[in-house]
């Protein structure tokens, strides 16, 4: 498989975890029903820290994050982080073995 994986942890600011958990659904169905060539994207809450959200993202190419990065519900994602996220998101960027 050419690409890249993100592996990306969001820790949601308290009281906003529910918040957070919309805007990755709704990034989810947006990627499902609009973005080819994002090859998998899954977003999963902590069983260990119910703020802590995990989000698996698996894209063909640069431009296919780019274009990722132009959807909707990401912009609506992005123009609240600062309400949302209670630390600086970490990400991984790994290539597929």
């Amino acid at each position: 498989m050419a690409g890249f994986i993100q592996f990306v942890t969001i820790t949601a600011k308290p009281g906003q975890i529910q918040q957070l958990l919309k805007h990755v659904r709704a990034i989810t169905a947006e990627v499902a029903a609009n973005e080819p060539r994002t090859l998998k994207y899954y977003g999963a809450q902590s069983k260990d820290n119910e703020n802590v959200v995990h989000i698996w993202e698996e894209y063909d190419s640069d431009e296919a994050l780019a274009i990722h990065r132009q959807g909707k519900a990401y912009g609506e994602f992005s123009a609240n982080r600062d309400t949302l996220f209670g630390s600086d998101i970490k990400l991984d960027r790994l290539t597929p073995l």
